[in-house]
């Protein structure tokens, strides 16, 4: 399969943790917090669990409605795909093994993160996580926490209501590593992640290797986090 690495401005949205303009630089876990392995609470926001059907390339407000409604069908087909193996096999196993090598102690939530239940932060500094987390600290007695945000799905560019070229799957994947104490962002990585579809992509009704592109774009985007974060040598 050609994989593409490319920046998808129209995934810029689907994040809850910072928008576009608020970019954070992506930064291994911090050699201060290593030296003093603690606690650590693994988690992830609910988003990152629903497929969605993006739109993206020069299209005004008419069009945009317009392609949407032609992917509805798509839309409906990807919200079939249950993405929790997929953040069992790629996100809370192997990030659970590695932390725990490295002698923390890993809590697992009991539930997601709704993001009805997001408060936003008062310091408004990228140092710090864009949403208040410091309530897990005496809720899970932990010192840090580990949260996964993102989304993931098909993406096909437009001109207008005209596709150019076959659909994408697409996945946006931010980790954050947060000191709760504080609120401060000790680690983080974030990749917009695309790779081509193998085989007929326009197969109604079950677009089959639509939702596995989908499928595979997380799984790989989870893969270059653990990557980043762990290996000795950094992902490209």
């Amino acid at each position: 399969m050609k994989i593409y690495y490319k920046i998808l401005t129209c995934l810029c949205f689907v994040s809850l943790l910072s928008g576009c303009a608020q970019r954070i630089e992506n930064s291994k876990l911090a050699p201060e917090v290593l030296a003093k392995p603690s606690s650590v609470l693994i988690t992830h926001i609910s988003n990152i669990e629903k497929p969605d059907f993006y739109t993206g390339g020069r299209q005004g407000i008419l069009d945009i409605a317009v392609n949407q409604m032609r992917g509805h069908n798509i839309k409906e087909t990807l919200q079939t795909i249950d993405a929790k193996p997929i953040l069992i096999e790629d996100y809370y196993q192997p990030f659970t093994d590695s932390l725990s090598s490295k002698s923390f102690k890993v809590i697992k939530a009991p539930a997601s993160i709704l993001p009805q239940d997001l408060k936003e932060a008062a310091d408004g500094n990228i140092k710090y996580a864009p949403y208040d987390f410091k309530d897990f600290k005496k809720k899970y007695n932990v010192d840090y926490a580990l949260i996964l945000d993102g989304g993931f799905g098909i993406w096909r560019d437009h001109y207008s209501f005209i596709p150019r070229g076959a659909p994408l799957g697409v996945a946006t994947v931010k980790i954050y590593m947060v000191e709760l104490k504080t609120n401060s962002i000790v680690g983080y990585y974030e990749i917009n992640f695309s790779n081509s579809i193998d085989g007929k992509w326009d197969a109604p009704p079950n677009y089959t290797n639509l939702k596995e592109s989908s499928k595979e774009a997380l799984s790989l985007a989870l893969k270059k986090a653990h990557s980043y974060f762990f290996k000795v040598s950094n992902p490209s």
